[in-house]
């Protein structure tokens, strides 16, 4: 997976800073790291999945592909509700997968996941679909004849 970011402590972190991290509980000093779960989620998923990291600019004034993915993360990030809890990473990942494949309903976001090395399953993609707001209004809606 090929996976880009602005943030050079989310880039540094992912490319060996976690390492030292996990061999130390997840503490710098006697401080917890800030996003302890998060980091322990992905040490676990990049035992199954090999993440690659590239870091971007953040913002060009030019059009570049870098742009595009940071415009494109920025978009997915405002998205997210912050007056929830946050969840785990499989619903975010799933919903990414489904709308990367065109909203193709279960099987073609998990075609999508399986081209692309995610280790989702149709149930992750059945879910993110059904609580995919766009496909929601797209939905037909039987009328009485």
């Amino acid at each position: 997976m090929q996976l880009y970011t602005d943030s050079w402590a989310v880039a540094n972190g992912l490319a060996g800073w976690s390492g030292t991290w996990k061999k130390h509980d997840w503490k710098i000093g006697d401080k917890e790291i800030w996003g302890r779960g998060m980091w322990m989620d992905l040490s676990e998923w990049s035992k199954t999945v090999k993440i690659f990291v590239s870091h971007v600019s953040a913002h060009q004034w030019v059009t570049s592909a870098e742009e595009d993915f940071n415009n494109q993360v920025d978009r997915m990030t405002h998205s997210v509700d912050t007056t929830q809890p946050l969840s785990p990473a499989t619903p975010v990942i799933a919903q990414w997968a489904h709308e990367q494949s065109g909203h193709g309903g279960r099987d073609g976001g998990y075609a999508w996941a399986q081209q692309h090395g995610l280790p989702l399953t149709k149930a992750d993609l059945a879910t993110a679909t059904a609580e995919c707001p766009i496909c929601q209004q797209q939905r037909p809606t039987l009328s009485p004849r």
